[in-house]
């Protein structure tokens, strides 16, 4: 829940764009106080349009009045409909006491070039202190397919002190697909304090499908303090699909820590938490997933504790108007030292879409 609090969902705008079609989506959060009463806490609205869209994050301020945290709004400049599209973001940040901050815009531009590659070019401005806006950072990524093959790089060009920009980060990914699914790999190079691109990071995935079961193995390296890389993490998750659209999905975690503490027994990752979600599809059409994960203890990692859960309950469904209703339902519960599984957060999240015109 509460990463989703501060990215604005910009593929979900294009997705309802391209799709001609007008959404809302209305999501409340909640925790849990010691007595097991729901808190209300930051709750998010979005519009997704064909021209744009718009996201707002409120909360309830110390004297309980609901402020605005956050705002982002997606205009459409242009779009000739073959992929090349221009957007325009607004963000703001609020205080707290709901009083809007200096705007941020992005500009989003997608084109396709002759050769048949992509390049979306995203330039970030903000205010100085006397109002104009900054080029303080700008990302180019190229895309190009040749086949299976599809590769993309990214560069990142952040503000500097004499009002100019430089290169601090490059990503370079590619993905090809298989007979059995697609393997991907990805190098990131960061710019140490002399000025040099130095590999911070590697990322390698396998994905794998036969019949009804995916199969992800993903592995990253990442750059240790003598610029040598090690095996930092690794997941390998399982998806089972059923015929009544229901899933069950197996994840192992192997890592150096267990939850945001670190694991001294680990000279190298190790099994480090297991995650196990099932779906069910009842009759009527309603989808429940239950999700329980394990990790080692982090006052004694020799063992794994019990599992916490997160029930889902999503219901989706078609109103009068034509409309497509769907309610969805959370709740996190979570270990008390005393081994007590409580609730922690929950959230609710309403989405409606009208039909296409």
């Amino acid at each position: 829940m509460k990463g989703s609090s501060r990215l604005f969902a910009l593929g979900a705008a294009m997705l309802a764009a391209a799709l001609g079609q007008q959404s809302t989506q209305q999501t409340t959060t909640f925790t849990i106080d010691p007595n097991g009463r729901r808190v209300e806490a930051a709750s998010y609205a979005e519009r997704y349009s064909p021209t744009g869209s718009q996201k707002v994050e409120t909360t309830r301020s110390i004297n309980g009045r609901r402020v605005p945290v956050e705002s982002a709004e997606d205009k459409v400049l242009s779009d000739d409909g073959r992929g090349n599209r221009t957007v325009e973001r607004v963000v703001r940040r609020f205080d707290a006491n709901g009083n809007p901050g200096p705007a941020e815009r992005v500009r989003i531009e997608e084109r396709v070039n002759p050769d048949g590659s992509k390049t979306v070019l995203n330039s970030v401005y903000r205010e100085d202190l006397n109002g104009r806006p900054q080029l303080q950072e700008r990302s180019v990524t190229e895309i190009r397919e040749q086949g299976e093959r599809t590769q993309s790089v990214t560069t990142v060009q952040r503000g500097t002190l004499n009002g100019g920009l430089e290169l601090v980060e490059k990503t370079s990914r590619v993905e090809r697909k298989t007979q059995s699914g697609a393997e991907v790999e990805a190098t990131t190079f960061q710019r140490d304090l002399n000025g040099n691109l130095n590999v911070a990071s590697t990322q390698s995935m396998v994905k794998t499908e036969r019949g009804n079961q995916q199969t992800t193995d993903s592995t990253i390296y990442i750059a240790g303090p003598d610029g040598k890389l090690q095996l930092s993490s690794r997941t390998v998750g399982t998806v089972t699909k059923k015929a009544d659209g229901g899933l069950i999905e197996e994840v192992d975690v192997y890592a150096r820590g267990v939850g945001y503490a670190a694991d001294a027994n680990a000279s190298a990752p190790r099994l480090q938490q297991q995650v196990l979600r099932e779906r069910t599809v009842a009759a009527d059409g309603t989808i429940q997933e239950v999700t329980s994960v394990r990790q080692r203890m982090p006052n004694d990692p020799s063992r794994f504790g019990n599992f916490e859960r997160v029930a889902e309950t999503t219901i989706v469904s078609t109103d009068a108007e034509g409309r497509q209703v769907k309610k969805a339902a959370s709740e996190v519960s979570r270990r008390s030292p005393s081994g007590e599984l409580k609730p922690a957060e929950a959230a609710v999240t309403t989405t409606i879409t009208l039909p296409k015109r």
